[in-house]
């Protein structure tokens, strides 16, 4: 991850699947926060209901990290 941040930004957003893991019941909770201060001391952009707008020359990236809430899915 290191590599890559030192040439190009690096997003996180989480999934449907790292959606259950932001529950403090959830087994995994502690190791995934910790996953996630890991990746953002290593330069990665975490968005969490975020966006962000990438510059290339003239042309604009617009980076969106959306959390759906798990309530209705199945």
């Amino acid at each position: 991850i290191k590599q890559l941040t030192a040439i190009a930004p690096v997003y996180l957003s989480n999934g449907n699947h790292e959606s259950r893991l932001e529950d403090p019941e959830h087994a995994n909770y502690v190791p995934y926060q910790q996953l996630k201060k890991r990746m953002a001391e290593l330069g990665v952009h975490i968005l969490n209901n975020e966006r962000e707008i990438v510059k290339a020359g003239a042309d604009e990236l617009v980076m969106i990290g959306l959390e759906l809430p798990l309530s209705g899915s199945r």
